[in-house]
């Protein structure tokens, strides 16, 4: 088998690091704090992006809110119904 041979530069830490924090839900204060930046702009722009995690963390909320809730009774509550309740 051959190895390939690759690079880790800092940049490519500190951009897993940010991943890794807004991943995990930490408030993106927190995560300017711990980066050490003044504002969330250089963290969106450069180190975050979007990652599958996210993504089907997203779908799996959205499907949740979507779906019917079964009450104790066994009948069926919908989408608007639950939002009068809330």
């Amino acid at each position: 088998m051959d190895w390939k041979q690759w690079t880790v530069r800092p940049h490519d830490l500190r951009r897993s690091f940010c991943v890794m924090l807004r991943d995990a839900g930490v408030d993106m204060k927190l995560a300017i704090r711990w980066m050490g930046h003044a504002d969330e702009k250089m963290i969106l722009r450069i180190y975050d992006h979007v990652s599958d995690l996210r993504i089907r963390s997203a779908i799996k909320s959205i499907n949740a809110m979507n779906s019917p809730v079964r009450e104790s009774n066994g009948s069926q509550q919908t989408t608007a119904n639950r939002r009068k309740v809330l």
